[in-house]
């Protein structure tokens, strides 16, 4: 959500609904002050690898809508973003959540089956649309 608000800010679309420039910095303040807390808690419960794999997407996150080129402005913006959200988040959800358990092994095929599946899924609603 907060990489939404930067890339609203940095796009001026917040002007254009009577958001000011210094209430939308207090809202991303706030959005990037809850995840890092949420983020540092959750490395506290699992290990360093979630910290390592988080601030991988923090940064991503920033420079996808900051910088003098955002990644959002160049072709691989679709790519970074549906890598980051689709598999890295999805990868991280199953980490922690198998944890405890010790088997680390379960979350890349569960991953890559759920991939798969969503693939399929929508390459047979686009074969059954072209009919």
């Amino acid at each position: 959500m907060a990489t939404t608000a930067i890339n609203n800010l940095m796009d001026l679309k917040v002007l254009e609904y009577g958001v000011s420039v210094k209430q939308a910095k207090t809202v991303i303040g706030v959005l990037l002050t809850v995840s890092m807390v949420t983020g540092l808690w959750l490395v506290y419960l699992t290990d360093i690898v979630v910290l390592l794999i988080g601030g991988i997407a923090f940064l991503v996150g920033a420079l996808y809508s900051y910088g003098p080129l955002p990644i959002s402005q160049t072709p691989f913006g679709e790519a970074f973003s549906g890598f980051f959200m689709g598999m890295l988040i999805f990868f991280v959800t199953v980490y922690i959540q198998i944890y405890e358990l010790g088997f680390l092994f379960l979350a890349m095929p569960t991953n890559i089956f759920i991939l798969i599946f969503i693939l399929l899924s929508f390459l047979s609603l686009d074969w059954f649309r072209c009919r």
